[in-house]
């Protein structure tokens, strides 16, 4: 997957995943904290700019790090950022998918977990908690 960012650069979607991974690992091994000088910093950035200006490439790239990670923080750093930022910016156009993961994927279950309400459509919230208590054992 290589598109055209805001600025019309292309990305390297592979690189861009591997990144974040690597941002958030380390983030983590430093006790939690992220750091805007990490040289893996921009694929943050990058991630939060896809959010808001082509959320179907952010859906993809989320799905792609979920597919990566094992690390239940890391994943849980999937959860409380792109995923619920996604829900919260774009939560009616993604619901139907993410509830559709979660009934599929348990380590997709695991990183929804990890999303607080905060700004999500209440409706959008409330298809999420029922997907999250209604999937498989």
């Amino acid at each position: 997957m290589t598109t055209a960012s805001s600025n019309s650069q292309p990305v390297d979607y592979e690189k861009l995943i591997l990144s974040w991974i690597r941002y958030y690992d380390a983030g983590i091994r430093r006790g939690g904290q992220v750091v805007d000088d990490d040289k893996d910093s921009w694929a943050a950035k990058m991630v939060d700019d896809l959010l808001r200006i082509d959320p179907e490439t952010a859906w993809d790239v989320i799905e792609r790090i979920v597919e990566r990670v094992d690390d239940p923080a890391v994943l849980g750093c999937i959860g409380a950022g792109p995923l619920e930022d996604l829900l919260a910016k774009h939560g009616r156009d993604f619901i139907d998918r993410v509830v559709v993961d979660i009934g599929r994927s348990p380590k997709f279950a695991e990183v929804a977990e990890s999303v607080w309400q905060n700004v999500i459509p209440s409706d959008v919230w409330v298809s999420l908690q029922k997907a999250l208590r209604q999937r498989p054992a």
